[in-house]
């Protein structure tokens, strides 16, 4: 995901997917970052707080983009 802001990639989208678990269980403590502030701090453009599950939320999201973009779950 860093190149893709490194090469210049601007109609970059990454969903990064929130919710707390892996296939090895539950992540609390693997991750101590925001991983959204992180990528704003990038240049990315965070759209937070997406439904995943409702497809009409995840279109609007990538039509609210404005540069590359990370969706959080």
């Amino acid at each position: 995901m860093l190149a893709g802001g490194h090469a210049g990639l601007g109609k970059l989208i990454v969903f990064y997917d929130d919710n707390g678990i892996s296939i090895d269980g539950q992540v609390s403590g693997w991750f101590t970052d925001n991983t959204p502030e992180r990528f704003g701090g990038y240049g990315w453009h965070v759209v937070p707080k997406v439904d995943g599950l409702d497809a009409g939320a995840v279109s609007s999201a990538i039509e609210r983009r404005a540069r590359r973009a990370i969706v959080r779950r």
